[in-house]
């Protein structure tokens, strides 16, 4: 299966092997390899798909994890979505639907991440930053599936392309950028990271704003580059 097909050949890449092998690694050596492996895979992530990605970050839904953290009534949840710009925190198009989107800050020494930034973001970017459930949709598609979810794949790949300023040549990417998130996730998930509350909601939601101005343009070269990461991912599985 497509699924299964994923997840070993980002595991293989993110440890050099099956990942139960970093489990093997003494302390002090497992550390740096997983320091640099996750700084690798970000990296070539980053250059797929500068602005949109899958999000590998191993968290429950983005609202539910925020109440659960710092105890925020439905009430205050819901204040903090009115009070948001009507943008995407992403593509900057109107939001016609919302969804809750939350980028994290990872501690590898304590094993504990913490939440970075708030963005509410268009229907279109949730589904794509949403990567448990694009690999399934992905599968779902890749045997058999009905009409209505190839329209809906055709529509997030368009949506994946136009936000990243890539062109319809290089639509391969998305799968590059979907294995690449799913190696970053096998090497999260087998660290266990502990999800602790980091700065103040208000910060959160501050965080996104100062990143409108701040967001990476795609150079030359740089999708070739990190492709080739996603492509010794594949090989590696061999």
């Amino acid at each position: 299966r497509l699924e299964c097909l994923i997840r070993c050949r980002s595991a293989r890449h993110a440890t050099g092997g099956h990942p139960a092998a970093m489990a093997d690694r003494e302390g002090k050596e497992q550390a740096p390899d997983v320091v640099a492996a996750t700084a690798q895979l970000k990296s070539a992530l980053e250059k797929v798909a500068p602005k949109l990605a899958p999000n590998a970050a191993p968290a429950p839904p983005a609202r539910a994890c925020l109440a659960k953290l710092y105890a925020l009534s439905e009430k205050r949840l819901s204040e903090l979505e009115a009070g948001a710009p009507k943008e995407c925190g992403i593509c900057r198009a109107v939001r016609d639907e919302t969804a809750w989107s939350l980028d994290w800050d990872i501690d590898f020494a304590k094993r504990r991440m913490t939440p970075r930034r708030l963005m509410f973001v268009c229907r279109r970017c949730g589904m794509l930053r949403d990567l448990p459930r694009l690999i399934e949709r992905l599968t779902h598609q890749q045997f058999g599936g009905d009409h209505g979810e190839d329209a809906l794949i055709s529509e997030l790949l368009r949506h994946f392309l136009d936000v990243n300023g890539l062109d319809a040549g290089e639509a391969h990417l998305l799968q590059d950028a979907v294995s690449l998130a799913n190696a970053l996730l096998v090497v999260h998930n087998e660290l266990r990271l502990a999800i602790a509350p980091g700065r103040p909601v208000e910060a959160l939601l501050g965080a996104e704003e100062a990143s409108r101005s701040k967001r990476p343009q795609k150079r030359a070269g740089e999708g070739a580059e990190a492709a080739a990461v996603a492509a010794a991912a594949a090989r590696a599985r061999g």
